[in-house]
């Protein structure tokens, strides 16, 4: 993990935990790819997590409580209507 990853205060357990039971994962970037994660933390608050695919692996740059804006795409991946 990136030191960047726990500017925001997150935890290491928690990152690892949102990565693990992950509810959505998208592409949100080229060049390099880059994927958002949300998923809970270990005490169940939603996080939003940014893993970079470098040449050398993945590594987990960004994490943080989740916003509200990315709601939607929680609600759409746990195929709740």
């Amino acid at each position: 993990m990136s030191p960047t990853a726990f500017k925001r205060g997150i935890e290491f357990d928690d990152i690892l935990h949102g990565i693990r039971f992950a509810v959505v994962v998208e592409e949100v970037g080229e060049d390099p790819t880059r994927y958002l994660a949300l998923g809970p933390g270990t005490f169940g608050d939603f996080l939003e997590i940014v893993i970079l695919d470098d040449s050398s692996g993945p590594i987990v740059i960004h994490a943080m409580k989740m916003r509200t804006k990315y709601g939607p795409l929680l609600t759409e991946g746990m195929n709740c209507q």
